[in-house]
C-alpha cells in the first residue's frame, strides 16, 4: 500500500471514530507499528492530526471529510449493529435517538412510522423528516463534529422526558464496558437519557472498545443497558457478566 493510500485511510478512520490507538491502526492497514508510527509523524506535521500518548485523533482545526463520515454510516458493521437497533422499535413509542454515524444508520431501517423521536442530531432529524417520522429537534450550541446540538439548555429540555427506549452512539467503551463520552455535555446527555428511560441501548462497533476518556459513566449513573454491537470484545465471557447477559451481536460481521 502506497503512503498516500494509508495516509487516506487513516485519516477516513479518525474521521468517522474521532480517535485510533496504534493498535486499532496496525490492525486496520496491515501494516506494522513502525510504519504507523511514520505515517502519523507525517500527518503531524501536516497539522492534520494531534498525536497522544499510544494513538492519534483529528486536529479539530482541520476540516473534516464530510465523504469519508458517510462512506463509514454505509459500512456493513455500522449497518447490521442499526438495522438490529431498529428492529427493537416499535409503535405508539416514544424513543430519543443520539447523535453519531451508527445511530443515524438506524433510521433507515425503521419500519414504525407511527412513533415520536427526540434527537440532537441535524442529520437524524433530516432522516426522520424524509420517511415522514414525527421528530423533535432539542435546541442547544451547534457541535461541527458531530453535527448536534449540545449545551446547558439541551441538558434541561431532555430532564423534561421520560422515554420509552433510547438509541445512543458512544465515543468508545472502557474495559468494564462503561460507556465514555468525548466532553461534558456528551456526558450528561448519555446521563439523563439512561436513567430516563425504560429500556436503554448503546450502539457501538467493534472499534469502540478498551479506549479511555475523562468522562466515564460510572454503574450508579444508569439502568443496565443493552450493547449493540458487531462483535463481541476478547474478553466476551467477562463482557457478558458485566452487562447481566444483555448483549445483542451479530455473528454476520464476526
Amino acid at each position: 500500500m502506497k503512503k498516500t493510500e494509508r495516509h487516506n485511510k487513516i485519516l477516513m478512520l479518525l474521521d468517522m471514530n474521532q480517535q485510533a490507538t496504534y493498535q486499532e491502526l496496525t490492525s486496520y492497514l496491515q501494516i506494522s507499528e513502525a510504519t504507523v508510527r511514520r505515517d502519523l509523524d507525517s500527518l503531524e506535521q501536516a497539522g492534520q492530526i494531534i498525536r497522544f500518548w499510544g494513538g492519534a485523533k483529528r486536529n479539530p482545526n482541520h476540516p473534516i471529510n464530510q465523504r469519508n463520515i458517510v462512506e463509514g454510516i454505509l459500512s456493513k458493521e455500522k449497518r447490521v449493529i442499526g438495522e438490529i437497533a431498529a428492529s427493537l422499535v416499535n409503535s405508539h413509542e416514544l424513543i430519543f435517538i443520539g447523535s453519531g454515524t451508527t445511530t443515524l444508520t438506524m433510521i433507515d431501517y425503521l419500519t414504525a412510522t407511527d412513533i415520536m423521536v427526540v434527537t440532537n442530531g441535524i442529520p437524524q432529524l433530516e432522516s426522520l423528516h424524509s420517511k415522514k417520522i414525527n421528530a423533535f429537534l432539542l435546541c442547544g450550541f451547534y457541535k461541527s463534529f458531530s453535527s448536534s446540538l449540545v449545551g446547558r439548555q439541551t441538558i434541561e429540555m431532555l430532564e423534561k422526558y421520560q422515554f420509552d427506549k433510547v438509541f445512543l452512539g458512544t465515543y468508545g467503551l472502557n474495559e468494564n464496558l462503561a460507556p465514555l463520552s468525548a466532553d461534558e455535555y456528551e456526558h450528561e446527555i448519555k446521563k439523563i437519557c439512561l436513567k430516563n428511560s425504560k429500556q436503554s441501548y448503546i450502539l457501538a462497533d467493534n472499534t469502540k472498545y478498551n479506549r479511555s476518556s475523562l468522562y466515564v459513566l460510572e454503574k450508579e449513573n444508569y439502568n443496565n443497558y443493552t450493547l449493540i454491537t458487531n462483535r463481541l470484545p476478547d474478553n466476551s465471557t467477562n463482557a457478558a457478566k458485566i452487562l447481566n447477559g444483555f448483549l445483542i451481536s451479530s455473528s454476520d460481521c464476526m
